[in-house]
């Protein structure tokens, strides 16, 4: 089996199939909106395919093992699941499985996701940050008393995170390269907007990193 955790922007990325279930992708919540504007579908590649098959068939212990060697052999220390595409239904518990494992021994896990209950789970386990994607402010305010949400703003090329700390509603701009960022603008640490950089983020505890 080919690599699965491949290494971008100083951090290590799995990348699923992006689309929907009907065209094999993994995108089973995916809105028509997210659809027609994935820049990651037109460029499906047979290893994100491959990647898929392996984590989906192999039993947690195997695929735990083989993300934990691959990101020694990189040099990274933060995990990104879902670079492209994202958790279905049938699969939470496997994967859920392996996020926990990982956790045990301290890596450092966070993605996007549009699987409400898949991001509901992930809420408690140590050293992982998931957002939950939305469309609308409506179900932003449904679901941020209990997490990270992102509204992606297709038009601008932007994701706006939100994050309820201490009762106040927090927003941090991200420019996005898919659901990820090129660069970023954090009310938190101040208005400058400066190269995205997980691991910067994580030691600062803004962006994404906020729990």
């Amino acid at each position: 089996m080919k690599r699965i955790v491949y290494k971008w922007n100083d951090v290590g990325v799995i990348f699923f199939p992006a689309g929907k279930i009907s065209k094999k992708g993994t995108c089973e919540f995916a809105t028509t909106k997210c659809i027609k504007n994935c820049p990651e579908i037109p460029n499906v590649a047979q290893p994100h395919f491959d990647t898929y098959d392996f984590i989906i068939g192999n039993k947690p212990l195997i695929v735990s093992t083989k993300i934990t060697r691959e990101m020694s052999e990189i040099s990274v220390t933060i995990l990104t699941w879902f670079a492209s595409g994202d958790c279905m239904v049938k699969d939470e518990k496997h994967i859920l499985d392996i996020i926990k494992r990982l956790s045990l021994i301290g890596i450092i896990q966070h993605g996007f996701t549009r699987n409400i209950e898949f991001w509901k789970k992930v809420q408690d386990i140590k050293n992982v940050y998931f957002a939950l994607t939305v469309e609308t402010e409506k179900e932003k305010d449904k679901y941020v008393n209990l997490g990270l949400v992102v509204i992606p703003d297709y038009k601008k090329d932007l994701i706006i995170l939100y994050k309820m700390e201490e009762h106040d509603l927090i927003k941090t701009i991200k420019t996005i390269g898919s659901c990820g960022g090129a660069f970023y603008d954090d009310e938190k640490v101040g208005t400058e907007m400066r190269e995205s950089n997980c691991q910067i983020c994580y030691e600062r505890m803004g962006g994404c990193f906020r729990k």
